[in-house]
């Protein structure tokens, strides 16, 4: 059977039709996602005001289980939520200044604090303490001498003396048990 020189070139084509269907394929659902992204975005009318009601609001209207510890949201405002939106930009809107973020999870969304490296508000520390009125010429309580007048002449704290100050107490003599200057 004789072959027709546009039958080689109907397969060409074919195969090469076949081929670029094949390629757009992974683009149908791309397009299918955007489009549900779009549907996911509801309109939204809430209105300022205690975080948790808006909260409340916002999962009854979105139809979403949101978990909340009421620690985390009590005395908290919210600026509200007007417009369309997606759920997470939503909550993320909604939770704006709140110092509090919402995490998906199983089958649902829930709230934590944000740590954000931010300086931290540390409660009043109240100390106390007696001043020991050591100075550089007198005994030292213990062995440990914090004053000296060797490097500078002065009654100076030795922490202040820019050299380095060896001070050998008598309670220290006396602990070592040392008879001279050399053994001490």
């Amino acid at each position: 059977m004789p072959h027709h020189p546009i039958q080689p070139l109907a397969r060409a084509l074919r195969r090469g039709l076949f081929v670029s269907l094949l390629a757009t394929v992974p683009m149908v659902p791309t397009l299918g996602y955007a489009e549900e992204s779009a549907e996911a975005q509801r309109s939204y009318n809430i209105p300022a005001g205690n975080l948790d009601q808006a909260l409340n609001r916002f999962a009854s209207a979105s139809g979403i289980l949101l978990s909340v510890d009421a620690s985390l949201t009590e005395g908290k405002r919210s600026a509200g939520l007007q417009g369309r939106y997606g759920v997470e930009s939503g909550l993320e809107r909604l939770l704006m200044g709140s110092g509090l973020m919402a995490m998906q999870s199983q089958g649902g969304w829930s709230l934590q604090a944000v740590s954000n490296g931010g300086p931290l508000q540390l409660g009043a520390t109240q100390i106390s303490g007696q001043q020991t009125q050591e100075s550089a010429w007198g005994p030292v309580d213990g062995i440990v001498a914090t004053r000296s007048a060797s490097g500078s002449k002065t009654d100076s704290s030795l922490v202040e003396i820019p050299q380095t100050i060896n001070v050998i107490t008598a309670a220290e003599i006396k602990a070592r048990g040392a008879q001279s200057v050399t053994q001490a």
